[in-house]
């Protein structure tokens, strides 16, 4: 794959795939048998999931997310985050890369684990459709075909 940096837009898909798992959770919550207090510790604790996952993963605003991704060859990536940190990582086996979704699994140095989910409205199309082939070709991942 050349060398690009690749900017992570915000994903209206993956913000209607959250949104909808964490009202199926919330529905669940309210139509179980459980007392009032539990089912508003339960809502609340949805409530905030939802809106931590929508800072970390759609609209990127938390320090520890990832705003960057650029290839510097073989299995190393550096990632930048919204902090303005950068840090060299290495992609991992267990990335999954579909036609709609690419998940990709880094280990950085610390032994800290970080995936990034891109859908097809992460990136430009082109951009998102050279990924998946170069993923795909270079055999990065277990799953390739």
């Amino acid at each position: 794959m050349q060398k690009h940096i690749l900017t992570i837009q915000t994903s209206k898909k993956l913000m209607l795939v959250l949104i909808s798992l964490h009202l199926l959770a919330c529905l669940s919550i309210v139509l179980a048998s459980f007392y009032w207090q539990v089912k508003i510790l339960l809502l609340i604790s949805i409530l905030l999931s939802l809106i931590y996952q929508l800072c970390q993963r759609v609209w990127r605003i938390c320090p520890r997310s990832v705003i960057a991704i650029e290839t510097l060859g073989n299995q190393d990536w550096l990632l930048s985050f919204a902090n303005g940190d950068s840090h060299v990582a290495k992609l991992q086996g267990d990335s999954v890369c579909t036609t709609h979704i690419v998940i990709l699994n880094f280990r950085l140095k610390r032994c800290n684990c970080v995936s990034i989910t891109l859908l097809t409205d992460s990136l430009p199309s082109t951009i998102f459709h050279n990924l998946r082939v170069s993923l795909l070709s270079k055999q990065y991942l277990n799953n390739s075909k």
